[in-house]
């Protein structure tokens, strides 16, 4: 009887600890989506000691296969807050490995199996990672096939969130923009099969996705129409930040279309929208500068501009606080393509070939 009781103590003790994790996994969900990643040596200062003084008091000796799971999700979380994103790489393979050591654990939450695939690309892309990139969108695409016959509803649009991300993502990489037009079809009509049950800032994700994919195709105007999309969406269901990414993205399109009509009206704008965040980036407001002088400049200064404008990018991209900013916005492709006199879709291309062959030295 003794060890009964023992042993339901324990039980309790592991769905306690759990429980605590998971709840500590979504505070640190709801501080991103309140204030996005970390902004200074403040910010970071502030965040290491929200985690230090809230992390949960759990037991440490022999942790179970979902408590260990749990870790991993809280610990990626904390380093995605602070844009450490080898850190998010190292959790996230921490916790697909758990499931790679046995796999009869995908079948009492596969969503969070799913979870982990869908982080584990996250970050290797941010990181530019294309082999961890493409091996973890492999196994992903394999496992939706192979069991979505058995998936339920939710965990459905879970797998299509990540699979179709996971396709954008791999042709942004790679440069193959024209390639990856042929994926905007399917994914509008998952949309429409999912509509009402999606969240709204991930729809608006797709077709930010959608309008990038059509800029690097050359397609500006198509992009428009997807950025406008995002612009008129009822309420705020996207971050800030990204509201002013959107905006910029489509001040370029309109300059990739010729439309300086429509610029300066864009352009001030956008200026206003920046200034009245509560805490915008060095890059949103100095892309903003460069706008202005561009669109004032002579046509025969603008190459000039464009190469001293690379050179501050540059500088930016060293900016630990500045490195989110390029993984949304690939500001400095658009910019090279400028300089280059190329399609951006060939400045990507080429791009993506210079890393591999470094990678493979």
């Amino acid at each position: 009887m003794e060890g009964l009781t023992d042993e339901a103590q324990k039980r309790s003790q592991i769905n306690a600890t759990i429980v605590e994790l998971s709840n500590f996994k979504l505070i640190l969900q709801r501080r991103f989506i309140n204030f996005g990643h970390v902004k200074s040596a403040e910010d970071r200062q502030a965040a290491e000691r929200y985690f230090q003084d809230h992390f949960p008091s759990i037991r440490r000796d022999k942790p179970t296969f979902f408590e260990e799971v749990y870790l991993c999700q809280v610990y990626y979380w904390q380093h995605y807050l602070l844009g450490e994103y080898d850190r998010c790489l190292e959790y996230a393979q921490q916790w697909v490995r758990l499931y790679d050591r046995d796999a009869r654990m995908i079948d009492p939450d596969v969503d969070m199996y799913l979870i982990g695939l869908n982080h584990l690309l996250v970050s290797s892309f941010s990181l530019r990672d294309y082999a961890v990139f493409r091996n973890t969108l492999s196994r992903l695409e394999i496992f939706r096939s192979g069991q979505y016959t058995r998936l339920n509803y939710n965990s459905k649009i879970l797998s299509f969130l990540a699979v179709h991300q996971g396709r954008y993502n791999l042709h942004f990489l790679e440069g193959s923009f024209p390639e990856g037009l042929k994926l905007i079809p399917r994914t509008l009509r998952r949309l429409k099969i999912y509509e009402g049950r999606l969240d709204p800032h991930k729809v608006l994700i797709l077709y930010y996705k959608m309008a990038w994919m059509h800029m690097g195709a050359g397609q500006a105007g198509s992009a428009i129409d997807y950025l406008n999309k995002i612009l008129n969406a009822p309420g705020k269901s996207l971050r800030e930040d990204l509201q002013a990414y959107t905006q910029l993205l489509f001040i370029m399109a309109h300059y990739d279309l010729g439309s300086f009509d429509m610029l300066d009206y864009r352009i001030q704008n956008t200026a206003r929208f920046i200034n009245q965040m509560k805490e915008s980036s060095k890059l949103q407001k100095e892309a903003i500068q460069f706008f202005r002088t561009l669109l004032s400049a002579p046509p025969v200064t603008r190459l000039a501009l464009f190469e001293r404008f690379s050179a501050q990018l540059a500088d930016y991209r060293k900016d630990p606080y500045e490195q989110r900013a390029f993984i949304f916005l690939d500001l400095p492709a658009w910019v090279d393509a400028k300089i280059q006199d190329q399609p951006l879709a060939v400045a990507v291309a080429q791009r993506f070939a210079d890393r591999q062959q470094f990678a493979e030295k």
